[in-house]
């Protein structure tokens, strides 16, 4: 299948690195922002990949065999809409998910999900779409990772975890077994969650 990765921050260069080595997946190029554009350009990315343009290229993509996409966005409100917007356009969201995780078989894996070298996903565990996992994130037995969340590298999150919709978590955060942490909150890198949290209204900033 032909993709494309939204996006060229660091997480996009970590997808592209783990889709070389996967041979189901062929990325024609990288859709951003200008100023994204201009970082592509000045990157090591530039002598593999093209850069196809901003998101308004999204409808075009299927004339040239493009089927599918991933949004590598660190960001959650910014990776939130670009995956709607390829979504609405008729593109498939791909998981890419590296040969050096560990996923155990029974977990349940929703679309375009993100998971990233030495990433430990335990059994039991749900993740639904649109889910950033960064490198050496721990989540244990029967952990439910809502949509649209970003784990940061580190990240240790113990059994029966409840991660609402549009959580951010910070590297190296540490989330006691059976906590819920509501929607939109976003955990400071390095923060040890003994109680619930309550979900927030909207984005923090």
């Amino acid at each position: 299948m032909k993709i494309v990765i939204i996006g060229i921050g660091a997480t996009a260069y970590s997808v592209a690195d783990m889709l070389r080595e996967n041979r189901n997946f062929s990325i024609a190029g990288f859709v951003g922002n200008a100023d994204e554009e201009s970082r592509f350009n000045s990157g090591p990315l530039k002598k593999d990949y093209s850069f196809l343009g901003d998101r308004s290229v999204l409808p075009k993509l299927s004339y040239e065999g493009i089927t599918g996409f991933v949004t590598a966005i660190g960001d959650n409100s910014a990776r939130e809409k670009a995956f709607y917007e390829a979504s609405e356009k008729g593109l498939v969201a791909i998981n890419v998910i590296s040969k050096q995780a560990i996923v155990n078989n029974s977990c349940i894996m929703g679309k375009g999900i993100i998971i990233s070298p030495g990433a430990n996903i335990g059994p039991g565990v749900i993740i639904d779409d649109n889910v950033v996992i960064e490198s050496s994130v721990v989540i244990d037995v029967n952990s439910m990772i809502s949509s649209n969340v970003y784990i940061g590298p580190g990240a240790i999150l113990c059994g029966e975890v409840q991660i609402r919709k549009n959580v951010s978590i910070g590297a190296g955060v540490i989330i006691e077994a059976g906590r819920e942490v509501g929607k939109n909150q976003m955990i400071s890198a390095g923060s040890i969650i003994r109680e619930d949290l309550e979900g927030l209204f909207g984005y923090q900033k």
